[in-house]
């Protein structure tokens, strides 16, 4: 049985849209993210939030399991956004009547927008390709072998034991032990983890006899990353480059000192 945390989520017969290869959404995610930290003028920020709030939307189409983690993510930077406007620029109070200063609204859209796309740096990529391909790149880059052969033992690992966990509790429910927080139901759950974690050393000790036996690599083919098609280059280039210049328009249209 496949892991399904490992497998990509887009078919062969994907519509074209979607059907992009989810890193080409990396560049704009960065430039997002460095637009929210180093523009000069705050009103161009905004393009850099619509930008964020697309690629929010196009990730959770397919990616569902994107939406769940951003949920709890943005939920803590809107009392960010409400705490930074305050203290930036607060509410101005007149004979008119009450009106925010825009000041405080668009340091707090920064905050969220520097949040928002430097998550999705990293669940798009985590998201949209196996996490044993995401290995792969992260040891062509550099990273220490024993750290990508202990990730990978992890991420094999993670599904046997949640399979040992559903056939112990499975075994549980056949002996009439129900979940609740009496003392006897602890007791039970005491004796599932005991049993879990008995069949747990047993599997890791078979996994790391068998990987010391072929000299403790953890087998990553040596090209992972698929070629991405030319149309698919030139139009992330182009979207790059779009991007680009609309982020340094502010520094070309701006008046010399």
């Amino acid at each position: 049985m496949t892991d399904p945390l490992s497998q990509p989520y887009l078919g062969p017969a994907a519509p074209w849209l979607m059907g992009w290869d989810m890193r080409l959404l990396l560049p704009l995610a960065l430039l997002a993210n460095l637009a929210a930290v180093n523009l000069p003028r705050l009103e161009w920020a905004f393009i850099a939030f619509c930008l964020a709030i697309i690629l929010g939307l196009v990730a959770q189409i397919r990616w569902q399991r994107l939406l769940l983690l951003l949920l709890p993510i943005n939920g803590l930077l809107i009392p960010a956004i409400i705490i930074k406007g305050l203290s930036e620029g607060g509410l101005t109070v007149n004979f008119a009547g009450i009106e925010w200063s825009w000041a405080g609204l668009e340091w707090g859209l920064l905050w969220w927008l520097r949040g928002h796309s430097g998550l999705m740096l990293a669940l798009i990529l985590l998201a949209s390709r196996p996490l044993s391909q995401s290995l792969a790149a992260a040891r062509w880059w550099g990273c220490p072998a024993a750290c990508t052969s202990a990730a990978a033992l992890a991420l094999r690992f993670q599904h046997t034991l949640r399979c040992e966990w559903r056939r112990t509790s499975e075994a549980a429910r056949l002996r009439g032990w129900q979940p609740g927080f009496t003392r006897r139901r602890l007791q039970g759950l005491a004796w599932m983890v005991g049993g879990l974690c008995l069949r747990a050393e047993r599997r890791s000790a078979r996994i790391y006899a068998a990987m010391s036996l072929r000299g403790g690599s953890s087998g990553f083919p040596p090209q992972a990353w698929q070629a991405l098609s030319h149309r698919q280059l030139a139009m992330t280039v182009a979207l790059s480059m779009g991007l680009g210049m609309l982020l340094i328009l502010p520094w070309l249209t701006a008046p010399f000192p």
